[in-house]
């Protein structure tokens, strides 16, 4: 087998997305933990007619969201790369 000559960012992205870290009952678990208390909020805005509250609830939402955005946009060369170099690599051990 030849070696990928993978960077130090592609490598521990590949070693982050094989541990267990990222299965479904995890990330469905963060994302119910962000979206829940915030959904509720706006709910009783809502109910209330306090257009404050569902402002705040809509900003609640956005900072998350925006982190997520910005985080997998600073990605988007690595996983490509990653991605390069993989099926490059099996183009080449496959002949």
């Amino acid at each position: 087998m030849t070696d990928l000559n993978l960077t130090r960012e592609e490598r521990a992205l590949a070693e982050a997305l094989t541990r267990d870290a990222y299965d479904r009952s995890t990330l469905l678990g963060y994302y119910a933990s962000v979206l829940v208390p915030v959904l509720l909020f706006a709910a009783y805005g809502i109910a209330k007619r306090d257009v404050l509250a569902v402002a705040i609830a809509l900003v609640g939402l956005l900072i998350p969201v925006g982190w997520r955005i910005a985080r997998e946009l600073a990605m988007v060369s690595t996983y490509r790369s990653l991605a390069q170099k993989i099926v490059a690599h099996e183009r080449t051990t496959s002949q």
